[in-house]
């Protein structure tokens, strides 16, 4: 690499002439594309407070290691971190579903087992 102010020639890594001192220019380097990796900390967020703490939880950590891998530049993980966190979050939203389904059919049954056992009650 020649020094553009002396004309003198430097090492390929240097980064200040070595006969003036003049910062040398760096040839430009390629960008790679970032592509966008969706975390998931939304949903996560949401089915923490909603649906099902525990499983919320590790939805929203595995979010944040999508996140913190995508702004680290290493798109695999971060795709794998972000699937991770979209199961979790359907785990969470699915245990919650099924706990609310139970609960409502346990109501009914007392519902039921409640008149049923007061209509057979003799008259006093």
């Amino acid at each position: 690499m020649f020094c553009s102010r002396c004309g003198t020639q430097n090492p390929d890594a240097g980064i200040a002439c070595v006969r003036c001192g003049q910062l040398l220019a760096k040839p430009h380097i390629a960008s790679v594309p970032v592509q966008y990796v969706h975390s998931h900390l939304a949903p996560a967020i949401l089915v923490t407070l909603f649906c099902c703490l525990p499983f919320g939880i590790v939805a929203i950590v595995y979010a944040a290691e999508a996140m913190s891998r995508s702004s680290a530049g290493d798109c695999m993980g971060a795709f794998g971190a972000s699937k991770r966190a979209a199961i979790w979050c359907w785990v969470s939203f699915l245990v919650a579903l099924g706990a609310w389904f139970v609960g409502a059919l346990v109501w009914v049954l007392l519902v039921v087992l409640s008149a049923w056992a007061s209509s057979g009650a003799p008259a006093q």
